[in-house]
């Protein structure tokens, strides 16, 4: 493209004052760049890193589109076997493990275990964590047989506290309809 440089083994710009960078790698959208390994920025003024990602075919090459992506991180292993570990889109929305992402932070499974979506870690090292998922139903661990569950409000008094044994303390009034 006009402006544009490409360095590296087998790199592109087809895009004006777009770069590409690496081997096989190839900047379409004006603006844009490549960097890595088979890695494609199709996308008006976007950045795809790593290897092999999906660079989202609808992506417009010479306008912004808030729908596009502005930033992907690739994780594919061929050219024929694509994938991003990360894209944001111009609008905000990230996603982690999907070219798609439907939400501010859309987070896709990556295997079946407790540990295929959010592991949230306390300073006191690895064998001191929680995890969250949805499998069909939403679901919380803790690494900490005897820990509980507590909820709290914005000046962090515990409302409501669900501790190892199943029994749910209530702090307040507990209020029960039925129709």
């Amino acid at each position: 493209g006009f402006n544009s440089t490409a360095m590296g083994n087998f790199t592109t710009t087809s895009g004006a004052s777009s770069i590409a960078m690496g081997a096989v790698s190839t900047a379409a959208g004006d603006l844009s760049t490549a960097m890595g390994l088979g890695t494609y920025s199709k996308a008006y003024a976007s950045l795809s890193i790593g290897r092999y990602n999906d660079s989202i075919s609808s992506s417009n090459t010479l306008n912004w589109l808030n729908t596009d992506p502005v930033f992907i991180i690739g994780n594919g292993t061929a050219d024929n076997a694509r994938s991003n570990a990360l894209t944001m889109l111009k609008n905000a929305k990230t996603g982690i493990n999907t070219a798609a992402p439907l939400a501010g932070l859309h987070i896709k499974a990556v295997d079946n275990s407790f540990d295929q979506a959010i592991r949230l870690e306390s300073t006191l090292g690895p064998a001191s964590y929680c995890n969250l998922l949805y499998d069909g139903s939403l679901k919380f661990r803790t690494s900490d047989a005897a820990a509980g569950y507590q909820w709290r409000d914005n000046s962090n008094n515990t409302r409501m506290i669900l501790n190892s044994t199943g029994n749910l303390s209530i702090d307040g009034t507990l209020t029960q309809n039925s129709d």
